[in-house]
């Protein structure tokens, strides 16, 4: 049986950039559901705003569906884990933000993007539901720091946490060159 699969962008994202169109591309030669909404106002981004939107679109998805979330999006599905009380099979987090790490400036973002960043999971929950969470993360990412990110997600996470870990993929996003991203394929494929 396919799984179904939530797909949540990030920051000033929406569904239709990055290698998020090749990936639904990919599992629609599987016949596997992808939702992969358009959350509101991504440049000044609001929890409880994401939530609801999530909640309208995902009630197709069930209670074990495969979670990616890229960039902030990373947080969008932890939070939305919590808020929908889902026990998803398997979390994906690609070039995920984590709480206070140094590479963003405060500067360059709104207030909201660092409230949403930075407000605290219920990990308790988290450790309980999600089994598996898969970590991808590269050296030379411009928006986050490899190390204290790492150390961030083995934390909340522990064995729990398989890291891809890549030398040169920026933020796996356009400007890096991720307008595919076939090393995402086999776990969402099993």
């Amino acid at each position: 049986m396919n799984v179904p699969i939530l797909l949540v962008h990030g920051f000033q994202s929406h569904w239709n950039k990055n290698w998020y169109p090749w990936v639904r591309e990919k599992l629609k030669e599987h016949v596997i559901s992808v939702v992969c909404p358009d959350l509101p106002e991504p440049w000044q981004p609001n929890i409880s705003a994401h939530m609801d939107v999530l909640r309208k679109h995902c009630e197709v998805l069930g209670h074990n569906p495969i979670l990616i979330g890229h960039s902030l999006g990373a947080a969008t599905v932890l939070r939305f884990t919590e808020y929908a009380q889902i026990q998803p099979s398997r979390v994906i987090l690609v070039g995920p933000v984590a709480k206070d790490i140094p590479s963003i400036a405060n500067e360059e973002y709104p207030d909201e993007f660092f409230s949403y960043r930075d407000s605290p999971y219920d990990t308790e929950y988290l450790q309980k539901a999600i089994p598996e969470v898969i970590l991808f993360l590269s050296h030379d990412d411009p928006y986050i720091d490899f190390d204290p990110t790492l150390a961030y997600y083995r934390q909340l996470f522990g064995d729990k946490l398989t890291l891809r870990e890549y030398a040169n993929a920026g933020h796996f996003n356009t400007p890096a060159g991720y307008r595919e991203f076939p090393d995402i394929l086999p776990y969402l494929l099993q």
